[in-house]
């Protein structure tokens, strides 16, 4: 298996680096996210989480959703658990932009 996304710092990235970015990439996710509590004029588009949610919600999805990229990818063969991650910068560099794009803002 061959997983060659065409993006050169993510093909010379360790295994650790690739971690960091979907470390810090989920982190800034959860920050725009916790934007949308208690605004009714944003919502959601996740479908693990609700449409308004709660911070509770928000805490425990990223929490959960961090937890197991970093146990599955380790579980898996380091080929594999690469791909993993990658696929994991990728979308979540989209999912932030996107994010950004619309209004959604991080904030503590």
């Amino acid at each position: 298996m061959k997983c060659d996304v065409g993006i050169k710092p993510l093909e010379q990235a360790s295994f650790e680096q690739l971690h960091a970015g979907a470390f810090a990439l989920n982190f800034w996710d959860w920050l725009q996210t916790r934007g949308s509590v208690n605004n009714p004029n944003r919502y959601e588009n996740n479908p693990m989480l609700p449409r308004h949610p709660e911070y509770r919600d928000v805490n425990g999805y990223f929490l959960k959703a961090q937890s197991l990229l970093v146990g599955v990818s380790y579980a898996l063969p380091r080929k594999w658990g690469k791909c993993l991650v990658k696929s994991v910068v990728i979308g979540q560099t989209g999912n932030t932009l996107r994010n950004w794009k619309i209004g959604f803002r991080a904030r503590f």
